[in-house]
């Protein structure tokens, strides 16, 4: 027998456990390995995909006072795209491709970007549109339009049911306003167009003496127009929020003497305003606000402490801008109507 068969054998049984020891580390070890690496790989191209997307929206662009003028001069152009069309608003811009450097021919260029600016635009008749302006640009030349606007009709729900449906004030369910709540109201308005801290401080039965208002002034007359809105208080149905059309004729607005009425009308504005005794008789303003505050109102909020109030020395308007204003308004009826029968809002003086 040779003296090395004994040898062999060992070798070939340890080359055996060796390959049955190969085989399992790549059956159940390094293939589930390579199969998670794999879908990783894959997720995170997956992902890089998602996120690498062609069209981005942005709130802001480098091109968008280009888009602005451009849709502001086709609107006044001659004749008229949109006859009597006004800017309502832009409403962002959609980036389907960032300018980048390439190469074309062995020589480096720029890639112009491209943008769609969205806009709304109203006609005379009230009827609202969509419409875009489409921008190509690049750093070293700057952008231009490509393209005109055109325009899209917005369709537009009935007013009266979207208004009656929206909760202006969260967590309030609307109601029917009492009856008390317009005396209410109108009492509150001759005190705040009154120029008076005191008497809107004793209107609102604020308890405080250190409390002072800051009141409009130089108002000529004021009136309630309609309660729009009302909501008692969850918690305290004593306490209510109402929503108020007022209108304010200002002094200086011209008066038809003939007439009797103020040339132009009044303007009118709108308040959240809190109330308390809502359950009774007299209910009383005791704060207000702009539309949209109401929930955020809360007894005496407007009042102050430490600071006089002198309307006198600080109007509203200007002494000579009230009378700018005055002479404008006379000479502008006075051109437009022919005649010389015009008079002016008294003034109302400071106390």
């Amino acid at each position: 027998m040779r003296a090395d068969v004994g040898g062999q054998a060992i070798v070939v049984k340890k080359r055996a456990k060796k390959y049955r020891a190969v085989v399992f580390l790549s059956t159940f070890v390094l293939a589930p390995l390579a199969l998670l690496l794999a879908i990783g790989v894959s997720a995170i191209y997956i992902q890089g995909s998602s996120n690498e997307s062609p069209v981005e929206r942005s709130v802001d662009s480098p091109t968008k006072a280009t888009a602005n003028n451009a849709m502001t001069t086709w609107l006044s152009s001659k004749p008229a795209p949109l006859p009597g069309g006004t800017l309502v608003s832009w409403d962002g811009v959609i980036s389907a491709v960032e300018p980048a450097e390439v190469e074309e021919n062995g020589e480096t260029v720029e890639q112009p970007g491209l943008e769609t600016h969205q806009f709304t635009v109203r006609a005379s008749s009230g009827q609202l549109f969509h419409s875009t302006v489409q921008v190509t640009w690049t750093e070293a030349l700057g952008s231009r339009v490509v393209g005109a606007p055109s325009l899209e009709p917005l369709m537009r729900e009935n007013e009266a049911t979207a208004v009656d449906m929206v909760e202006v004030w969260p967590n309030h369910t609307l109601a029917t306003a009492p009856d008390g709540i317009v005396p209410a109201v109108d009492v509150w308005l001759q005190a705040y167009t009154s120029g008076n801290s005191n008497k809107l401080r004793l209107a609102m039965k604020d308890p405080t003496s250190e409390h002072n208002y800051f009141p409009l002034t130089q108002v000529a007359q004021a009136s309630v127009g309609e309660v729009t809105h009302f909501a008692p208080n969850p918690e305290n149905p004593a306490e209510g929020l109402a929503r108020v059309t007022v209108n304010i004729v200002w002094d200086g607005t011209p008066v038809d003497t003939n007439e009797q009425e103020f040339i132009g009308g009044a303007t009118i504005q709108t308040y959240d305003l809190l109330l308390e005794d809502t359950d009774t008789a007299s209910p009383t303003v005791v704060a207000w606000g702009g539309a949209g505050t109401g929930q955020d109102l809360t007894p005496f909020k407007n009042a102050f402490e430490g600071r006089a109030v002198d309307l006198k020395t600080s109007p509203f308007f200007s002494e000579e801008d009230v009378q700018r204003r005055m002479k404008e308004s006379i000479d502008q009826y006075n051109k437009s109507m022919g005649e010389k029968n015009s008079a002016m809002a008294p003034k109302k003086e400071a106390e």
